[in-house]
């Protein structure tokens, strides 16, 4: 079984940005990037990462899909690592 990322596509980014009533440039400071990014992700230019729109769904309020977008994201080798490292700290 491959592990996939969740990759919002150019409509649901739009969608999800109209439905909170934000700007791009909102949107865009919430996930810590330009308003050219943000843009270049609604054209369909780039694709958005999975972190960012997690990160975007947490900053306007919607936690059903933010827990939806976490179910979607994989853990990774550096997660892994990062956790073993708290761990480390706390013996």
């Amino acid at each position: 079984m491959t592990d996939t990322y969740y990759i919002p596509d150019v409509s649901t980014i739009r969608n999800h940005r109209l439905r909170a009533q934000l700007t791009q440039r909102a949107c865009a400071e919430a996930c810590c990037v330009t308003q050219v990014t943000w843009s270049r992700w609604e054209k369909g230019v780039s694709r958005m990462p999975a972190g960012l729109w997690k990160l975007f769904l947490i900053e306007v309020k919607y936690p059903d899909e933010a827990n939806e977008a976490k179910s979607k994201i994989p853990s990774t080798t550096l997660q892994t690592m990062i956790s073993d490292w708290d761990e480390d700290t706390l013996t």
